[in-house]
Order: structure tokens, then sequence, then C-alpha cells
């Protein structure tokens, strides 16, 4: 057994286990908001009509309100106003 480390490619943290040989890891950066470091909640739309507003602006209603919410969001924090939406995916690290 030997010490294998990588650094993500997206926040810049190394990440360091013991391992046999080179391993992948997925890292967790992408559960934390960009602005205040907090661990984000999942995204769950709320999908009834009059809230409900397709991208592009379309609303057959006329009462939604316009959110930075896309089909992409994942992530949601609610520590700010307004709030933090977020598409990150998880990164894969190589450990060397």
């Amino acid at each position: 057994m030997k010490m294998v480390e990588g650094t993500c490619g997206h926040c810049g943290k190394t990440i360091r286990r013991v391992s046999t040989g080179p391993m992948l890891v997925e890292c967790d950066c992408y559960l934390y908001c960009l602005l205040c470091g907090e661990k984000m909640t999942p995204y769950t739309p709320d999908l009834t009509p009059r809230v409900y507003r397709a991208e592009g602006d379309y609303d057959s209603l006329g009462e939604a309100t316009k959110s930075e919410a896309t089909m992409e969001t994942l992530f949601i924090c609610l520590n700010h106003e307004p709030p933090l939406y977020s598409a990150r995916k998880p990164v894969e690290v190589v450990l060397k």
C-alpha cells in the first residue's frame, strides 16, 4: 500500500488516499456554495402552473415570476438574496 494523491481541476483541493495503485475519486467541491462556502441543498423545482416558467420567458398564464433556475440547476443555496442556483457537477480526480 502506498499514498496516492491528485488535485481537483476545479477547486484546486489536493486529495490523498492509501491505495495499491492509481484510482479515480470524486471531489465534493460541487456541493458547496461559491459565495459563502456552505453546503447547498438539492434543487427541486416547484412545477405548479402559477410558479413554473419555461425557459425562454414563455409564460402562458402571464403570472409566473422570473427565476434563475434552468433545466440544468442541481443545487440551491438559500443563504443569499436572490438564492444562488448551481449547475455544477461532480469532478473526477485521478489519484496517482
